[in-house]
């Protein structure tokens, strides 16, 4: 609006601009994503009584026992991921060695990241899960001390 009146223009003039910018970008965003209906190989994740089963990089199943877990959280607003990083990366199975499921947003060697999108049944469900099967971090806190 400013450049408009300091060119000499109509202040209302490229006032569509910012919307085609918004729907160009939503578009996109669309199209990067994989459909709700598509086809998907293998669930990204899975809850056990015993392990949290993760499917990786090249269909690579790993699993992980609740109590080697040292962090799960999810992170993100309109992207959201489940954050893992076991305590001992010798005890899944098959081992994790670093960096092995690197990928965007990673920032430790053991972090796996695991994309949440059209999950169902949905995130709080899953957080409700992961609050019944993990300590919480005060309790840890507690035995530590």
């Amino acid at each position: 609006m400013a450049i408009n009146l300091a060119a000499g223009d109509k202040w209302w003039d490229g006032l569509w601009m910012p919307l085609l910018w918004f729907l160009t970008f939503r578009s996109a965003m669309r199209l990067a994503r994989p459909s709700a209906s598509g086809h998907q190989a293998r669930l990204p994740l899975r809850l056990t009584g015993e392990h949290l089963t993760v499917t990786g990089p090249g269909e690579r199943i790993l699993a992980i026992e609740w109590s080697n877990i040292a962090r799960a959280e999810i992170k993100g607003r309109w992207r959201t991921f489940l954050v893992i990083e076991p305590a001992d990366p010798d005890r899944t199975r098959p081992p994790l060695k670093r960096w092995e499921w690197a990928g965007h947003g990673q920032s430790r060697p053991y972090e796996i990241l695991v994309p949440l999108a059209y999950m169902s049944p949905g995130r709080d469900l899953l957080r409700r899960e992961l609050a019944h099967r993990l300590p919480a971090p005060a309790a840890q806190s507690e035995h530590a001390a």
